[in-house]
């Protein structure tokens, strides 16, 4: 489009297929955010997310292009919405909760990890942990050690949906800390 003269049909025909190609890419995008999301709240009751400082992550001209083509708002969102549509929870981590800095193993707790070092031995218990599946460790802990649920059997307890299935039956009790939209708040620990 670029080498096209401004104003002539050409440049607009160019314009119109650079459209058409974005406007490609933006739906094959969001399909996948649909669809890894819908997988996400159909295989797991409990669904635990951090609740991150995006604008914040945006500003390092290192890290954002990728965070933004990662699209961290819209997953949350997705996942918030069609877990409360199923009946599954979603427990967020306090945005300045440790999932990185703390050992999944013993939980010992690191003083500084800077961004680049993506693998660490615990000095505590000589654990190797990769930065990103520990993290991930640590946010499954806080998912199941604050749930709303008691494990109590009862059929007809839980919303029913019809593309849902393959779940026990859990008694869904609301906890005084749990919030209205079904998202349970964790505060640092």
């Amino acid at each position: 489009m670029s080498r096209k003269v401004r104003g002539s049909n050409n440049r607009e025909k160019a314009r119109l297929r650079l459209a058409h190609i974005h406007r490609k890419i933006a739906r094959i995008r969001l399909s996948a955010s649909h669809k890894a999301t819908s997988e996400l709240v159909k295989s797991f009751i409990r669904i635990g997310l951090e609740d991150l400082n995006v604008k914040g992550m945006l500003r390092n001209h290192k890290l954002a292009k990728a965070v933004a083509d990662a699209s961290f708002g819209e997953i949350r969102r997705q996942i918030e919405y069609k877990a409360k549509l199923s009946g599954s929870m979603t427990v967020l981590a306090d945005r300045f909760y440790p999932s990185s800095k703390l050992c999944s193993n013993c939980g010992h707790r690191l003083k500084k990890l800077s961004l680049k070092v993506r693998s660490w031995v615990c000095p505590a218990c000589n654990a190797r942990h990769d930065r990103d599946l520990n993290a991930a460790k640590n946010l499954e802990f806080v998912a199941v050690s604050h749930t709303e649920t008691k494990n109590a059997c009862g059929e007809g307890v839980r919303p029913k949906s019809r593309r849902r299935q393959g779940h026990p039956s859990l008694k869904q009790e609301l906890s005084p800390s749990a919030d209205p939209k079904g998202v349970q708040r964790v505060t640092n620990a």
